[in-house]
């Protein structure tokens, strides 16, 4: 039984552990980063046909909080159809799976314990049981790409990945979005 409290103490910190979110960033080393002041969305998603596309309110979140992101960096969205750069995201939910493997043995290691007592028939050989647990939740990806306005060449891509906690609030969701979105951004421009 007592086993069995630890076993769910470590899904369920393993679980929660998930919810941090997980950043890699790509560019083209030879874009010029320099000049870039004023953006623009991107008409077409970056990416296929995100399931933002058929969800306007998660759409109008997702644009609102890289806007508000980018305009903390001092970047404007330029309204005279000149931008110097244009913005376009990418976002999905998929099923993953997480797995945690618990040894039972409590103490010394069997190698251990022959170096302390010189004899292996003493050793608790009914110790050494593992017990794995495997566990499926969501996942979220949000991919941010940065292209030039003409001719439409990606410089900049970034992949923010996260469990989704089904119990989180809308501000709470968006709290984690607004996270992975500065993450992603306190990479561009890439030193």
């Amino acid at each position: 039984m007592r086993f069995a409290i630890l076993l769910a103490a470590i899904v369920i910190s393993a679980g929660a552990g998930c919810a941090s979110v997980a950043i890699y960033v790509e560019h083209d080393p030879t874009a010029n980063f320099n000049d870039l002041t004023r953006y623009s969305w991107l008409e077409e998603p970056s990416m296929g046909n995100p399931p933002t596309a058929e969800n306007p309110i998660l759409d109008a979140r997702v644009r609102a909080i890289v806007e508000e992101v980018l305009a903390s960096r001092g970047y404007e969205k330029a309204t005279d159809g000149r931008p110097d750069f244009l913005v376009g995201y990418s976002a999905a939910v998929e099923n993953a799976l997480q797995g945690v493997t618990i040894d039972r043995y409590y103490g010394y290691t069997q190698a251990t314990y022959l170096t302390r007592t010189r004899s292996a028939r003493d050793y608790p050989r009914q110790t050494m049981s593992r017990q794995t647990v495997v566990y499926e939740y969501q996942q979220g990806s949000l991919i941010l790409d940065i292209s030039t306005p003409l001719p439409g060449r990606l410089i900049w891509r970034g992949f923010a990945r996260a469990a989704i906690e089904p119990d989180e609030t809308q501000e709470q969701r968006d709290t984690r979005l607004r996270q992975a979105v500065s993450k992603l951004l306190e990479q561009f421009p890439p030193r």
